[in-house]
């Protein structure tokens, strides 16, 4: 493979060893502040339920204050996300107050909580847009299910290994919405479940006698999840172990309480989240749009054409620079799950320690469990065979992992032959131009 590819990449006019201007260099073939916190505003004239919710919502990670009336809710409702309100508010009708919230502030979600439920307050509620009604007394977990749903963190489903755990975890399960549990008497289920059912977090007992066998036979499901280790004092040994195996498992430590054993539940499932949403705004940022695309809040705007079909079919032509096309000519480039890229820059004229670094870099976001590889040459001017070779070792540790890929993109027009030429032997890496970016797929 080694020998085809130098030929095919010399044949098309690619740097060599004798021609490139960087040295070449021997290349082996092995290749809590991030959680922001959400504003809660409690109003209610009983101060000691203020409290009591104040410090289990603290708990859980959020920032929380209250207001007894009207007047201290609509002066305190300015910076807050949410506002968990009573009906019954003293001398005031909590409707009226609600009302009042929203006139200063008509994007505030709204929880109403009552001792006194109604058909025509539930209308009346309604109708002012709240996002839900709660009824006292009211249990914790249905208050918590509620406030997560309502800004948008639910924790999503869970898997526990084994069965065992849900007992050990009783006070915490009811917090956690859908929950899942697994034993290893058959594997195949346990591997059918993490795909199919898709856990947002997967919990796991250190002191199962068969969790070292649990990491061996769902290696490749696990990756790229949130694994939490579920551990005691005397799990150290096993728990060291295992966190050699995977990348993404984490321990937690069964000592805690119940509410602090959740909260670190919480806040790793949110951190995860928001290292999502933060890939997707890299992807955004970094991957080269059409040279003519100017950003509009609803998309984008062709500076030549008008509205961007985004490589849409269109009833009339599009003329850019004298050239007629039927579809856009800058292309969209699909990607179908922004979790599972790892975003990569090849840029100016690499010498020998920056394709070291470049190959450490490919690496270690394949160890990060991402399967879809994509590498931006938009600044890279020059073609070297010692990258062909890291797309190659990349093309290998990523052959057993499904829907996995490689993708060179935004290459110059001199670059791109050379590349092609060499990428007919690499079937798992496919080369383009310039391209626009699209996160989620389109219909033909």
């Amino acid at each position: 493979m080694g020998q085809l590819l130098h030929k095919a990449w010399r044949s098309a006019g690619g740097w060599g060893p004798e021609t490139c201007p960087c040295a070449r260099f021997p290349l082996g073939r092995t290749l809590r502040e991030d959680c922001v916190a959400k504003q809660i505003l409690l109003v209610d004239d009983e101060v000691a339920i203020c409290e009591a919710l104040k410090a289990f919502l603290d708990e859980q990670g959020h920032q929380v204050s209250y207001a007894t009336n009207g007047d201290g809710a609509v002066a305190a409702a300015l910076h807050a996300d949410l506002a968990i309100c009573d009906l019954r508010l003293g001398n005031e009708n909590g409707l009226d107050v609600i009302e009042r919230l929203r006139r200063v502030r008509p994007e505030l979600k709204i929880l109403i909580l009552t001792a006194y439920p109604s058909i025509d307050a539930l209308q009346t509620a309604t109708n002012l847009g709240v996002a839900g009604f709660l009824s006292k007394p009211l249990g914790m977990p249905e208050l918590l299910c509620s406030v997560d749903r309502v800004l948008g963190s639910e924790l999503g489903p869970f898997l526990l290994f084994p069965s065992t755990l849900k007992e050990k975890l009783k006070d915490v399960v009811p917090y956690l919405g859908e929950v899942t549990s697994v034993d290893p008497s058959n594997w195949l289920r346990v591997k059918t479940l993490l795909r199919t059912a898709a856990p947002s977090c997967v919990l796991v007992d250190a002191a199962a006698p068969d969790v070292l066998d649990f990491f061996d036979a769902c290696k490749r499901e696990l990756e790229g999840r949130i694994v939490l280790l579920l551990c005691r004092d005397d799990d150290f040994v096993t728990a060291r172990e295992l966190l050699g195996r995977l990348s993404n498992v984490k321990c937690v430590s069964m000592g805690g309480s119940p509410s602090r054993i959740l909260r670190t539940i919480r806040e790793a499932v949110t951190m995860r989240r928001q290292e999502s949403e933060r890939a997707r705004a890299t992807l955004a940022q970094q991957l080269a749009r059409c040279e003519y695309a100017a950003p509009l809040h609803i998309g984008y705007y062709c500076t030549i054409q008008g509205a961007c079909p985004f490589g849409e079919q269109k009833d009339a032509v599009v003329t850019v620079k004298g050239k007629d096309h039927h579809r856009c000519p800058k292309r969209p480039f699909v990607i179908p799950n922004a979790d599972c890229v790892g975003l990569i820059t090849w840029s100016g004229v690499p010498d020998e320690t920056e394709i070291i670094g470049y190959r450490e870099q490919a690496m270690a976001e394949v160890r990060k469990g991402k399967t879809h590889i994509v590498i931006n040459c938009q600044a890279l001017e020059i073609p070297h065979f010692n990258l062909v070779e890291i797309l190659a070792d990349l093309e290998s540790v990523l052959a057993d992992k499904p829907d996995a890929r490689v993708d060179v993109i935004n290459l110059a027009q001199k670059l791109l032959p050379a590349f092609l030429k060499a990428g007919q032997f690499l079937v798992g890496v496919h080369f383009y131009g310039r391209v626009l970016m699209e996160l989620e797929s389109r219909p033909a």
